[in-house]
């Protein structure tokens, strides 16, 4: 199962998921349905994962799809997350409290509501977190803190699942060509930083899943990165990450 599948690096996931064995039950649970069917092997589940009710509908569907697919191990992508750009007074706050729904309540939720076939077949659960989760975030608080609680809750929930023969890894990928900057109100590109590729992004999360891999960062310089920024006194950490991000801003405001 793979949440944000239309799109960006969870669309990535479902076509290389898809390409594994003719046999698997691949479900997606997003608001808008993949434009690539699969070849009609693709289960569609609409669903806005910061509706509650919504995603307890959603999850149910995919509990019914695990009864009646073929034995075998399961496999949770919790991929879905935006972002919201600025400085934090000037952000709706509607928008901040759907941003912890999705990217923080919806992957505790899933993993809890699934957890019981999770446990009864198998498997793994991968969680894409962001190399945003490594330091503050100034311009974008409340998304690198929920990146924050996805890196840390997944390595918890790696220890707790550790006995029932569950494994967690956590990606964390840097700036990739996706559709995320344009959402969150930053264009549509990193200004003087690298892109990598959702393909390739995914791939890497899922080898870390085969490999029974902690965390997975793409890429050299965003292992540096995310290393030199753990290593940074704490007054620094947000320092440093202001001046980086503030070049996102709009050219035209006075701040």
């Amino acid at each position: 199962m793979v949440t944000g599948g239309s799109s960006g690096i969870g669309e990535s996931f479902l076509g290389l998921i898809s390409t594994v064995e003719s046999f698997l039950v691949v479900c997606n649970l997003s608001r808008r349905e993949p434009v690539d069917s699969f070849d009609g092997r693709l289960r569609h589940h609409p669903c806005d994962l910061s509706d509650a009710a919504a995603l307890a509908s959603a999850a149910g569907a995919v509990r019914r799809d695990i009864e009646s697919a073929p034995p075998g191990k399961l496999l949770l992508v919790l991929n879905s997350g935006f972002g919201a750009y600025g400085r934090f007074p000037d952000i709706d706050g509607a928008r901040q409290a759907r941003l912890i729904d999705v990217n923080v309540r919806s992957v505790v939720d899933l993993t809890a509501r699934l957890m019981d076939p999770l446990r009864e077949r198998g498997g793994a659960v991968l969680l894409v977190a962001s190399t945003a989760a490594w330091q503050p975030t100034p311009w974008l608080a409340t998304y690198g803190a929920s990146k924050a609680f996805v890196l840390q809750w997944g390595l918890a929930l790696r220890e707790d699942l550790r006995e029932a023969g569950v494994s967690v890894t956590v990606l964390c990928p840097g700036p990739t060509r996706t559709a995320f900057f344009t959402a969150a109100e930053m264009g549509e590109t990193a200004p003087g930083l690298g892109m990598a590729n959702a393909a390739a992004v995914a791939r890497l999360g899922l080898r870390g899943v085969v490999r029974n891999r902690a965390v997975v960062v793409p890429g050299v310089l965003n292992k540096v990165s995310a290393a030199l920024a753990c290593r940074l006194p704490r007054r620094w950490q947000g320092r440093v990450a202001d001046l980086i991000l503030k070049r996102f801003r709009n050219p035209s405001s006075n701040e």
